[in-house]
């Protein structure tokens, strides 16, 4: 009964508790020894996680602790986002972007990504440097438009969301740049 409630208060992280629950049962004072000596090995063995939270470890979803500070819960998007919008035209061909990105121009060098806005300024799209390479594989001659190759079902996010939840869906969809819609 000894073991078994050190192996379980261990695993649980809830130490203290199998130690009251075991001695109410069993009166023997050992069983702080070992439940205490099972919970430093499970420390040592799992520093991060729990047997409760383990597997979501595996699947890199990491569980916050209560006394873990998240440096991004208090901040917004609107906070930190980049707030001038730099666009592409729509009918631009895909060679003229190669081009611009050759030169080095600061517009598109220095960005991976480019939003395209429809007429109403809306987003349409955004074009990263994956869609242009995918263009050219596509269209070697460059003649297709910066339209035709964006990507188009793009996720965004608004400037009041948190920014921890902001980067949970960035990397929950394994993307590295977020538009902020209004």
């Amino acid at each position: 009964m000894v073991a078994m409630g050190a192996v379980f208060g261990a695993a649980a992280r809830a130490p203290f508790s199998f130690i009251i629950f075991v001695f109410a049962i069993t009166r023997d004072y050992n069983s702080a020894l070992v439940t205490v000596l099972a919970d430093g090995i499970a420390l040592r063995l799992m520093p991060r996680s729990s047997i409760m939270t383990e597997k979501l470890e595996r699947r890199r979803l990491h569980i916050h602790q209560d006394d873990e500070a998240d440096g991004l819960e208090p901040v917004n998007v609107s906070e930190t986002r980049d707030s001038e919008c730099r666009s592409s035209p729509r009918i631009c061909r895909w060679g003229t972007g190669r081009g611009r990105i050759a030169r080095q121009e600061p517009e598109v060098s220095l960005h991976q990504a480019l939003v395209i806005l429809d007429p109403d300024s809306k987003l349409a799209g955004i074009i990263t440097r994956g869609d242009l390479l995918r263009a050219l594989a596509r269209d070697p001659t460059g003649t297709m438009t910066v339209l035709e190759a964006r990507t188009r079902d793009v996720i965004v996010t608004d400037p009041d969301e948190v920014l921890h939840l902001a980067a949970a869906q960035m990397l929950g969809n394994h993307i590295g740049r977020l538009p902020v819609v209004e």
